[in-house]
């Protein structure tokens, strides 16, 4: 029963990783190629970073059995580094605090949501 239990956190774990490297390369992809030109809702764009870089740390943090400060600051930086990118190549984009703002208000939103989580499942009475 225990071991089957490890199983599946390891399954559960890797899966989540699969998932967060496979978000990473979406991002990286949405990230650095030219934009749409489509202009839609002012600031909508600085909600997609929230949300996206919000399910990419959510889905590291579930693949980590604890997670330190050092993923958390990875994917900021990895925010932070596409950002940059964008005001370096002849891409059309243009490189955004706010934007660098917005992935990292996500990171810390999605993986302060999955400690939440499981601190609430730790202290629940069964």
């Amino acid at each position: 029963m225990i071991k089957a239990f490890i199983d599946d956190r390891r399954i559960r774990a890797g899966a989540a990783l699969v998932a967060a490297l496979i978000a990473a390369l979406i991002i990286a992809f949405a990230s650095l190629k030219p934009p749409s030109g489509a202009a839609g809702v002012p600031h909508l764009d600085k909600l997609q970073h929230l949300l996206a870089y919000g399910v990419l740390s959510a889905l590291t943090a579930l693949s980590l059995p604890r997670v330190p400060a050092g993923p958390v600051l990875a994917l900021i930086l990895y925010g932070a580094f596409l950002e940059a990118l964008q005001g370096m190549m002849p891409l059309g984009r243009e490189a955004s605090f706010a934007d660098a703002l917005a992935n990292t208000v996500g990171v810390l939103a999605g993986t302060g949501l999955v400690l939440g989580v499981r601190r609430l499942r730790v202290t629940r009475p069964p």
